[in-house]
């Protein structure tokens, strides 16, 4: 729906208003995120982060400043599932093609400045908001008052709605070699849009988890993978993502969808051995 990026529409969407940046990488930037956004319209602020700055060179500061500009622009709208983690979903398409009017800043090192701009009718006035200043009206003290009793906090098993099964071919796996990780139900049906990340055991054990912790104890696993896991990304309508492994060691391969739903699995990555002719 979204791959066809060569019409002239599109390649005139950034306006250059500042001197010296490539006009191809100004556009390279927003092509890409488009692209990224073709198979899922909903991906992770620290997949497109991991993308971005591995193809363009940005920092992480400046992809946090692309996301913030796209969100205000209404390109985009922001999920957030923990302090750090945030999901990504893509609300207009044309945003991304049509900036033409308002300013649109890509910060990049040494002072330059990428504007991309967007079309008039995107353009959306808001109304300023008139703060006014409550009256405060004294409140009678009551002549007694009850402690309240605090609510119990739920366990970890209390909170697990379903564990997920996570199929890992080959496994064992070789340095470099395609390895599909499948997410499945208990039945085997398969889980789409599920998040997939890894953490290497020699890592966990370093931060004080076992990895039978984190196999055993799903919601410790999916807490874990949020703050230290590297992501992979959503699983596709099969329920499957590729990757591959460039370090030999045990590896711990999560998955989570929703609250309380996810599971974990480890993997040995074995080197791959060089036959010397």
């Amino acid at each position: 729906m979204y791959k066809d990026l060569s019409s002239h529409e599109y390649k005139n969407f950034c306006t250059p208003r500042t001197s010296g940046i490539v006009d191809t990488t100004r556009e390279q930037i927003l092509r890409y995120i488009l692209y990224l956004f073709s198979e899922d319209r909903i991906i992770l602020n620290t997949y497109l982060t991991k993308k971005l700055t591995q193809r363009f060179n940005l920092s992480r500061y400046q992809v946090y400043r692309i996301i913030r500009q796209l969100e205000k622009h209404g390109a985009i709208r922001k999920n957030v599932i923990s302090k750090k983690l945030y999901e990504i979903e893509l609300v207009d398409p044309r945003v991304l093609v049509d900036l033409k009017v308002t300013t649109f800043e890509v910060p990049f090192e040494e002072g330059k400045v990428v504007v991309f701009t967007i079309p008039e009718s995107q353009v959306i006035e808001r109304t300023p908001i008139i703060k006014r200043t409550p009256t405060i009206v004294p409140t009678p003290t009551p002549p007694t008052t009850t402690t309240p009793i605090p609510t119990p906090t739920p366990t970890p098993s209390e909170q697990l709605t379903e564990r997920l099964q996570i199929l890992i071919n080959p496994k064992p796996a070789k340095v470099g070699e395609v390895v599909t990780i499948k997410v499945v139900k208990g039945d085997g049906t398969p889980i789409s849009g599920a998040y997939v990340g890894y953490i290497e055991a020699a890592r966990a054990i370093a931060l004080g988890y076992t990895i039978t912790q984190l196999t055993g104890d799903i919601l410790l696993a999916i807490k874990v993978a949020m703050r230290y896991a590297e992501q992979l990304g959503l699983t596709n309508s099969q329920g499957e993502i590729t990757t591959t492994f460039d370090k030999a060691g045990e590896y711990i391969i999560i998955a989570w969808k929703g609250v309380g739903t996810g599971g974990a699995e480890s993997l040995l990555v074995k080197p791959r051995l060089s036959i010397r002719r």
